[in-house]
C-alpha cells in the first residue's frame, strides 16, 4: 500500500457492499422457507411408513410430533446458516479494509452512525424514552446564577418550561413550574448581581450555597419592603405582590433539582456487557451484531 497517497496495492481487494444483520437473516429466512417443502416431505415419507399400524390418538400425535420436528429443524438450520454467514461477513469485511480517507470514513460512519442515531432518537427527539429527562436537565441551567443573568426573560420562561417533566414541579393547578416562571424575573435581577468572584472549584455545592444564602434574606427583604412601602422587584406599592413569596420557591425547587443526578450507570454498564460478551478475538463482529447481542443481554434473553 502506498500510505502517502492511500491507495490500494495489487494485493488488496477493492471495497464492497457492507451486508447488516438484519439482511442476513431476511436472507437465511427465505433459504429456510424455500427449503421447508424438502423437510416436510422427507418426514411425511417416515411418518406413512408407520402410520398404517397405529390408532386415530397415536397418528394425531404423530402429526404434532411431526410439526415439532419441522420447527426444531428449522429453527437449527436458521441458527447454523445465520452463524455461517456472520462469520463469512466479518471475515470478508476485514479482507476488504478501506483504503482511502474516502473509504475509512464511510467505514467509520457505517460503525457508529446507528449508535448515533439511535442516541439522537431517545434524548434529542420529542417521544424518547430519555427526552423528557434530557428536557429536564437542559431547563435547570436556570439554577445556575450566572447562567441566568447571561439569557433574556423569555429565553428563561421557555427553560423553566422543559423541566415540567419533572412531575413533583408540575403537581397542583398552582404547580411549583408555575411559580418558578412568576418569580423569574426576580430571581434573574438578584442572578445578575452575583459576583463574579463566584468560585465553583473551592465549593462544589456552590450553586446551592447560594440558593440557599439568598433564600436566608428573603425574610429581611421582606420586611424592609414592607417598611418601605415598595417591592424592591417590581415596584408594586400595594399588598397584593408576591415577588417575595415567588422567590422563596426556587430554593425548594433547587434542592429537588439537585436529586436529579445525571449518572454515567448505564453507558459503564454498557461496556461491562461488551466485555463479558465479546472477547479481543471478536473484534470484527458487525456492529448490528453487537446491538443486537447487547439488546438480548440487558433484557435476560
Amino acid at each position: 500500500m502506498n500510505v502517502k497517497g492511500l491507495t490500494p496495492s495489487d494485493d488488496v481487494a477493492p471495497p464492497r457492499r457492507r451486508v447488516t444483520v438484519a439482511q442476513i437473516n431476511n436472507e437465511v429466512q427465505q433459504q429456510i422457507v424455500a427449503d421447508r417443502p424438502r423437510r416436510t416431505a422427507a418426514i411425511a415419507g417416515v411418518r406413512n411408513a408407520v402410520l398404517a399400524t397405529q390408532s386415530t390418538r397415536r397418528q394425531q400425535q404423530e402429526v404434532e410430533a411431526e410439526r415439532a420436528i419441522l420447527r426444531a429443524e428449522e429453527q437449527e438450520a436458521r441458527e447454523a446458516a445465520i452463524a455461517a454467514r456472520l462469520q463469512a461477513e466479518a471475515a470478508a469485511q476485514a479482507r476488504h479494509i478501506p483504503t482511502t480517507v474516502d473509504d475509512w470514513n464511510a467505514h467509520v460512519a457505517s460503525g457508529v452512525a446507528g449508535a448515533i442515531h439511535y442516541f439522537h432518537s431517545r434524548v434529542m427527539v420529542e417521544g424518547g424514552d430519555r427526552f423528557a429527562l434530557a428536557e429536564f436537565f437542559r431547563g435547570a441551567q436556570v439554577f445556575d446564577p450566572f447562567f441566568a443573568a447571561s439569557i433574556d426573560h423569555d429565553e428563561g420562561l421557555k427553560l423553566i418550561e422543559k423541566m415540567r417533566g419533572y412531575h413533583i414541579l408540575n403537581q397542583g393547578e398552582d404547580s411549583m413550574i408555575a411559580k418558578l416562571k412568576r418569580g423569574w424575573r426576580a430571581y434573574r435581577a438578584n442572578a445578575c448581581r452575583v459576583a463574579k468572584a463566584f468560585d465553583y472549584s473551592k465549593d462544589k455545592a456552590a450553586i446551592l450555597s447560594w440558593h440557599y444564602q439568598h433564600f436566608l434574606r428573603l425574610d429581611e427583604e421582606n420586611t424592609v419592603d414592607l417598611r418601605r412601602g415598595e417591592c424592591r422587584y417590581c415596584a408594586c406599592r400595594g399588598r397584593n405582590c408576591r415577588c417575595n413569596s415567588n422567590l422563596r420557591v426556587w430554593w425548594e425547587a433547587a434542592q429537588l433539582a439537585a436529586l436529579v443526578m445525571p449518572s454515567s450507570g448505564a453507558a459503564e454498564r454498557v461496556f461491562s456487557l461488551v466485555n463479558n460478551l465479546f472477547s479481543d478475538r471478536q473484534s470484527k463482529a458487525l456492529t448490528d451484531a453487537i446491538f443486537l447481542s447487547l439488546y438480548l443481554a440487558y433484557n435476560k434473553r
